[in-house]
């Protein structure tokens, strides 16, 4: 289980509140109907979320197709409401 959950792509020059993990062996699509009422979150990056081909922002980023299929979106803020990313993590493991 211990690389369960990726962060960092671009994680230095990202916009504050959102990140894009990728959780290589779970079906991106599991992922956010699985996580759907807990957070806001989307497959790929925003200018391609509607598309099932992998993101050309995330590949310019440097992943491969996989790496930018199995990404996902999460965003937040001050509008949203709190995330209890305790029970974002346990819901992730559950699905693995």
């Amino acid at each position: 289980m211990s690389n369960f959950l990726q962060i960092g792509w671009g994680s230095r020059n990202r916009a504050p509140g959102s990140i894009t993990p990728a959780c290589p062996g779970i079906d991106p699509e599991a992922l956010i109907v699985g996580l759907m009422d807990l957070i806001a979150i989307s497959n790929g990056s925003a200018c391609t979320s509607s598309s099932d081909t992998p993101s050309h922002v995330l590949k310019a980023m440097g992943q491969s197709d996989i790496e930018a299929t199995e990404t996902v979106r999460i965003s937040w803020c001050y509008l949203t409401p709190a995330v209890d990313w305790k029970a974002v993590v346990a819901r992730i493991r559950n699905l693995q």
